[in-house]
């Protein structure tokens, strides 16, 4: 397969940074209204997680699968070269660009989440 080198179904930590993939065309519906398809985050030795939110056999949804893993692999697997061996980065990039508006398939970097240590003991 061509995606079990750098990425694979598995969870996501939502403390850690990830990228959140939405689905909708962006000229009818706004972020809050694109459906949550993925999520996806570091996974071991360099490859990704991606943990997918809706049903992946579901015949309705075979579209939407099918669109996701198309821009896994060119993200995750075809981008990635001597010069960029590590997508992470550019895929923060990609998430401020019009290609990402107009695609269906729509990600959002979430960096890390911090909280705040109480300093009372408590």
């Amino acid at each position: 397969m061509l995606h079990s080198e750098w990425w694979h179904e598995g969870p996501v930590d939502l403390a850690a940074e990830h990228f959140e993939l939405r689905y909708g065309d962006a000229t009818e519906c706004s972020w809050d209204e694109c459906r949550p398809v993925a999520l996806v985050s570091y996974g071991q030795e360099g490859s990704c997680n991606v943990e997918f939110l809706i049903e992946r056999d579901d015949p309705r949804n075979s579209e939407i699968v099918e669109d996701v893993k198309s821009e896994l692999n060119l993200y995750l697997v075809e981008l990635r070269t001597p010069q960029r061996p590590d997508p992470w980065k550019y895929l923060q990039y990609h998430c401020t660009t019009t290609s990402n508006v107009y695609s269906r398939v729509h990600w959002s970097f979430v960096p890390q989440q911090t909280t705040k240590q109480d300093h009372n003991g408590g």
